[in-house]
């Protein structure tokens, strides 16, 4: 049993002699899903403050993590029980709501991030010249 809210999750475990990797592996899972929601939440808190200095680069951004937020259902398909646990980490860490808030800061003049993030849905956020590719687009 895994219990999950914005403070952190605690897995119960029934003890077994045997170490049972498939329950290992759903803790990682879990974590990863509570660090990916830490995240966003902070970049959501950031992201009025980041927007006055690196304003292309964050409202990429902000289309990026929007689908996560609003369409689990799209981003989340491979499990029911992560679908479930980032459905409730959305609502306890408030991340609807923190997205709609940031609406309010001029992102309607930004859809060309969107356009921009809808013709490169899965960038390599690691190569080098991606952010640069960011900031010339548009």
């Amino acid at each position: 049993m895994i219990l999950i809210d914005k403070q952190g999750f605690l897995a119960a475990l029934k003890y077994v002699k045997s170490h049972d990797v498939t329950i290992r592996e759903e803790i990682k899972r879990k974590n990863h899903l509570f660090e990916l929601a830490l995240a966003i939440q902070t970049f959501l808190e950031e992201y009025p403050r980041l927007r006055l200095e690196y304003e292309r680069e964050t409202d990429y951004l902000y289309y990026s993590v929007a689908p996560y937020i609003l369409d689990s259902n799209l981003v989340f398909n491979v499990s029911v029980s992560i679908k479930l646990a980032w459905q409730l980490l959305v609502q306890e860490f408030a991340l609807d709501r923190a997205l709609e808030t940031k609406k309010r800061t001029g992102l309607d003049r930004a859809k060309w991030a969107q356009d921009l993030f809808d013709r490169f849905p899965h960038p390599e956020y690691s190569t080098r010249d991606l952010w640069t590719h960011i900031k010339t687009a548009g």
